[in-house]
């Protein structure tokens, strides 16, 4: 277990979290659940370190009831997705390769994706997360508000 180190003078914990999801926003474009989901992995990774996992979830479990088995999809497809993000370049095939590697020394619930080792399977996952991810940015793209006034006729 790692010892908690005294806090910088200052800084009160709500101060901590403030500054902990302004960051995350800035890395999520402001989009504010996004930041909200990365800013507690990177709390929950923290206490995990210092104090393990079990004990971990037992404290966030009294802020929230266990995900359901579509929101833990959700969730591991948005992690495949952040993972396959911070490719230096972006590949499918490679990424899908380095996951079925992962994958094949995981426990089976423990995967990411369907039956975690098949490359035709993973890579049809990702390309189907890239293009859902593309057509929900172009729905969430604002339409230009049309003039209402008549042209000038010359």
């Amino acid at each position: 277990m790692k010892p908690l180190q005294h806090k910088p003078p200052g800084l009160s914990p709500q101060d901590a979290v403030h500054e902990l999801l302004q960051s995350c926003a800035f890395e999520e474009a402001g989009h504010v659940p996004s930041a909200a989901y990365k800013a507690a992995y990177y709390l929950f990774r923290d206490i995990t370190e210092r104090i393990g996992v079990e004990e971990a979830r037992a404290i966030f479990m009294h802020y929230a009831e266990p995900p359901s088995a579509e929101a833990r999809k959700h969730w591991r497809h948005k992690g495949l997705l952040w993972r396959f993000d911070q490719m230096p370049k972006p590949n499918v095939r490679q990424f899908v390769k380095m996951i079925a590697a992962e994958n094949a020394k995981l426990p089976r619930e423990a995967r990411h994706g369907p039956w975690g080792t098949d490359e035709g399977n993973l890579d049809k996952l990702m390309r189907r997360l890239i293009a859902a991810r593309k057509r929900s940015a172009k729905a969430d793209i604002p339409k230009p508000e049309m003039s209402r006034t008549k042209p000038k006729s010359k």
